[in-house]
């Protein structure tokens, strides 16, 4: 309500936006999205060509920054002031409660069960996009958010190997560090370090402790003794950036570790996409891992798209045509492979995925594994707090785990 009742403020200040736009034409969709990087947009005009080549006609409008807030943001707005946009992105979790609560989403349980995606599509990820009986959103990936990525050149230059366990990690970004390359690329957005410290928890903590902070709310486990050796960490991390950090959007450090400049990126494996798109294979160039040590937690999230509410024949029938592109077998294996992630469909041939994917589908085959990430069971408000501390700890001179965990503990009790 929150979010809505802001859009509605601001729609009051600037007035209605987009009045005197022309009526959709048929099978014509306007499309906002927030993939501007240059293997986000490779992988859009994926979608979108095949879209247009099926009979439609994609009016990309693509918002950058904020991590998706900003077309999130955009879209609302033009919903509730009365021009919505055909379809818009959204993330899997609970960013989409306020505007289906208010009928702004269209209902497309018909085109759900036309496409048998109750047998096909993981149950989380059903879950997350059905409200009381009803889909929603249309999955479109599974994307892991908490991967590593090493410069193998970078590794080979300091004369270590990928850290198999928590006991030479550090001594690795060491090496790196005494070989003239920046250990950690690091990123200026807190959502960026809000990776690193997930990879950390999944990683290190192991996926119970995950589920006891994210899922659970469990304050107990954030003053455990487990919790604050993994503050620790995070904070022992800083010293292996650089300044240049401040500067950086996420593939800006990407290609750091593309060009060999640094040697290590925490990042969700869109990251993969930037190097793919640079022409590099993955376990020849660069080496990917989800996890450090003898945890197997994945931890997931991803994209899918809405069809906003409407009554015109025109717009209904481009929203189906949307639909059934997004969802064909082709279209999942062409789109997945350029973005990084792994498609939803468990009917198609991902053997033509490549190695990091690989590791992915073997994690994601045992569900003890997998772990939602901080969308399904966290409200926006909850994350932003959690990132403006964690940008606060990285920060700070003399940071305080104590205080640190006391804030984190009540962020997570108040959810």
């Amino acid at each position: 309500m929150e979010e809505i009742m802001k859009s509605l403020s601001l729609i009051m200040m600037v007035g209605i936006v987009g009045l005197g736009l022309p009526a959709a034409a048929a099978e014509r969709a306007e499309v906002i999205h927030w993939w501007t990087s240059g293997s986000e947009s490779a992988a859009v005009r994926v979608l979108a060509d095949a879209f247009n080549n099926a009979g439609g006609d994609w009016i990309d409008n693509a918002v950058a920054g904020g991590g998706g807030a900003n077309a999130r943001s955009l879209g609302i707005n033009r919903i509730v002031g009365g021009n919505p946009p055909t379809v818009m992105q959204f993330n899997y979790g609970r960013q989409l409660d306020e505007i289906i609560e208010h009928g702004y989403v269209r209902d497309i349980s018909d085109l759900a069960a036309q496409g048998n995606w109750n047998e096909l599509v993981p149950d989380a990820l059903m879950d997350s996009i059905t409200v009381d009986g009803k889909v929603y959103g249309i999955p479109v990936n599974m994307h892991g958010q908490t991967w590593s990525w090493w410069s193998l050149p970078a590794l080979e230059k300091a004369g270590v190997e990928v850290p198999a366990s928590w006991d030479a990690f550090f001594p690795t970004l060491d090496k790196l560090k005494a070989a003239g390359i920046i250990p950690v690329a690091v990123s200026r957005d807190a959502w960026t370090i809000d990776s690193i410290w997930r990879f950390i928890v999944i990683s290190k903590g192991g996926t119970d402790l995950f589920r006891k902070i994210y899922v659970d709310h469990d304050v107990s486990s954030v003053n455990s003794p487990e919790f604050r050796e993994l503050v620790e960490t995070l904070i022992r991390l800083r010293d292996y950036s650089d300044p240049g950090a401040s500067a950086r959007n996420w593939n800006d450090s990407t290609a750091l570790i593309i060009n060999d400049t640094a040697g290590v990126q925490f990042m969700g494996d869109w990251a993969k996409g930037e190097f793919l798109n640079a022409g590099e294979v993955p376990m020849q160039d660069f080496a990917c891992t989800p996890v450090i040590g003898g945890n197997q937690g994945y931890v997931y999230g991803g994209d899918m798209f809405v069809v906003t509410a409407s009554e015109d024949p025109e717009q209904l029938s481009a929203q189906n045509l949307f639909v059934e592109t997004l969802m064909s077998k082709q279209v999942q294996i062409d789109f997945n492979r350029v973005k990084g992630s792994i498609p939803v469909r468990s009917d198609v041939d991902t053997a033509q995925l490549d190695a990091c994917a690989q590791i992915a589908i073997d994690l994601v085959k045992n569900p003890d594994n997998q772990v939602g990430d901080q969308p399904f069971y966290n409200s926006s408000d909850t994350i932003g707090a959690i990132r403006d501390l964690l940008g606060a700890l990285w920060s700070d001179p003399n940071p305080s785990v104590d205080t640190f965990t006391q804030n984190f503990a009540q962020i997570i009790a108040a959810e």
